[in-house]
């Protein structure tokens, strides 16, 4: 088994300039590791061609990138995973991503099981410096065959859910003390959680596994805040830059989006030209 592979998901064939400069950036700081395209099949690749030759591609189903939900479905799903079943760690790179030193090793020895840039209070829209969670997944570095394990173990228990509500033994007995027999076998950390992962198909990717998957099984191991910070900054990326001790993480996510003045002094990013 490969122990990492850095996976950039493309769906649109006339990527913006910074894209394309966060595309090759990627390349030029990773390149001595499997870098994977995914892009729906058939998509025209030719300007990312034309900034990065002979890189390898993965077509799927347009369908998995056709919005916001079918992509967060795609990455909660065993199917996505089985691509990369030969790789114990999967590199998500969005190109709204930066990546800044090849820290890539040292990420994936630590042995999270997740790791993402720190969430503060509003999300997306930060209302303070409070850390809330880790997990952004734009830039994220997972563990494949945990992912796996854990898909197909929630796969079971919801049959084994659905069989009981069918049986006539539920007159007898609830289906959470069955759970409860099995809470060491399955390492069932909170039955409360296990509905959300059954039934809420809603969920953003990175929520279901640092939130739901972490809270459920006590054998799925989310990154600490203080690894997370030295990880990849998303939302507030001053106030981190600062927590660090004016240390760049390995990598950023939406930095375009998050104060692109405090970016500007290490993104250098050329709007007419990534060559």
């Amino acid at each position: 088994m490969q122990p990492v592979v850095v996976v950039i998901p493309v769906y649109n064939p006339n990527p913006s300039a910074s894209e394309l400069f966060s595309f090759k950036q990627c390349f030029n700081i990773l390149n001595q590791y499997p870098i994977i395209i995914l892009a729906p099949d058939n998509m025209d690749l030719k300007k990312y061609e034309d900034t990065v030759a002979g890189f390898k591609t993965i077509s799927i189903p347009p369908v998995w990138q056709s919005g916001l939900l079918e992509y967060n479905k795609l990455k909660v799903s065993t199917f996505f995973y089985e691509l990369f079943k030969e790789y114990e760690y999967l590199l998500t790179y969005e190109l709204d991503a930066f990546v800044f030193k090849n820290e890539l090793q040292y990420w994936w020895k630590r042995s999270f099981d997740y790791i993402g840039a720190p969430w503060f209070e509003g999300l997306a829209s930060p209302i303070s410096n409070n850390i809330i969670g880790v997990g952004n997944s734009g830039f994220s570095l997972r563990n494949v065959q945990s992912c796996l394990r854990i898909l197909k173990r929630i796969h079971y228990l919801k049959s084994l859910r659905t069989f009981w509500f069918k049986s006539r033994l539920q007159a007898l007995i609830r289906f959470s003390t069955i759970l409860s027999g099995l809470k060491t076998y399955f390492h069932i950390q909170s039955i409360s959680e296990l509905d959300q992962l059954f039934f809420d198909n809603e969920l953003n990717e990175d929520f279901y596994w640092t939130r739901a998957v972490a809270k459920a099984f006590d054998d799925y191991r989310v990154a600490p805040i203080d690894d997370a910070c030295k990880f990849s900054f998303d939302a507030n990326p001053a106030f981190l830059f600062k927590r660090n001790k004016g240390e760049l993480p390995f990598g950023c996510h939406a930095w375009e989006r998050h104060e692109p003045e405090f970016w500007k002094q290490f993104i250098p990013v050329r709007e007419q030209s990534v060559l």
